[in-house]
């Protein structure tokens, strides 16, 4: 038993001798090699996953966004129409009655120039009349009476 724990501890030794080794240059710079290309790898694969994230997120907020736009010109678009359709109202609740009201003017002036130029005939005619009857009266006052 104790020969084989001699044989242990010196096949323990044998093998653990090479781990108190220093590294020389030639080995750190093949590690660093790994490293590195492990280091490079995995960036690349970091870097291809960010930019399909990337371009995830980009297509599905630029989708986003074209919705909320078109939601938006949908809104104006009806406000638009809904502005359009006030404005025509209130052009015509003003306009309307100041058309009629013009009209209506123009109509009682037109009546009222008939009127006036009715009456003027009208009075013309009593004037004439008038001095025929003075003139008769004229006339019969002129004649001596019989009578006396």
């Amino acid at each position: 038993m104790k020969l084989h724990l001699f044989l242990f501890g010196l096949l323990f030794c044998a093998i653990a001798s090479p781990s108190f080794c220093e590294l020389s240059d030639a080995d750190l710079d093949k590690i660093r090699l790994i490293v590195i290309d492990a280091v490079n790898a995995s960036e690349k694969r970091i870097k291809t996953e960010i930019a399909t994230e990337i371009a995830k997120s980009e297509k599905s907020i630029k989708e986003y966004v074209d919705i909320k736009v078109d939601s938006v010109e949908k809104r104006l678009s009806i406000y638009q129409w809904g502005l359009g359709i006030f404005a025509t109202l209130f052009i015509a609740s003003m306009g309307i009655p100041q058309i009629i009201t013009a009209w209506k003017s123009r109509s009682e002036g037109e009546q009222e120039n008939k009127t006036n130029s009715e009456q003027d005939r009208i009075n013309q005619e009593l004037r004439a009349e008038i001095e025929t009857l003075k003139q008769q009266n004229n006339k019969k006052q002129d004649t001596p009476s019989s009578v006396s």
